[in-house]
């Protein structure tokens, strides 16, 4: 997949792969900008985002590394949550919640970010409680090198 920005010559690629034999989705983004008519046209572009958000029921924890995990916030702290900002939600109004006891009352989009270089990994993982013959599975984004560029890997295992 690809598009260029006609004005400037900006470009962004993507490219998915699915490997026989593999659980795993690998994909590579790449942006190229070339154009020597107008050499600082690029400066709008800031950052570059890949979203990873699984949407069944079935995930009952967020991962990022080892030692940074929590259960997903439930139902219940979902339905009585009070957003105090955008991407912000106050969860202490329900103290029992598995996240709000083992994290913290705030849930957001940032609790669980990483430095990029640090960041090995990221992902969910269904433990069976939401899911038929208590199946375990995970779903993880892989980070294969550090460096500027980066080829990121989906992979759904079933545990």
């Amino acid at each position: 997949m690809s598009d260029k920005y006609s004005s400037s010559g900006l470009s962004l690629e993507q490219y998915f792969f699915l490997r026989e034999g593999e659980t795993g989705l690998h994909m590579f983004s790449r942006v190229v900008y070339n154009n020597s008519a107008a050499p600082t046209n690029a400066r709008g572009l800031q950052e570059l985002r890949t979203l990873f958000r699984p949407n069944t029921a079935i995930w009952t924890h967020l991962l990022t590394k080892e030692k940074k995990w929590a259960s997903l916030p439930s139902a219940d702290a979902v339905s009585k949550q009070v957003e105090v900002q955008d991407a912000t939600w106050y969860l202490g109004n329900t103290p029992n919640d598995p996240y709000v006891k083992q994290e913290a009352d705030w849930f957001t989009k940032y609790t669980f970010q990483d430095t990029w270089r640090d960041l090995k990994a990221f992902g969910l993982f269904a433990d069976g409680t939401k899911t038929s013959g208590n199946a375990t599975f995970g779903a993880w984004t892989v980070m294969n090198v550090s460096e500027c560029t980066r080829r990121l890997t989906v992979r759904l295992t079933q545990m």
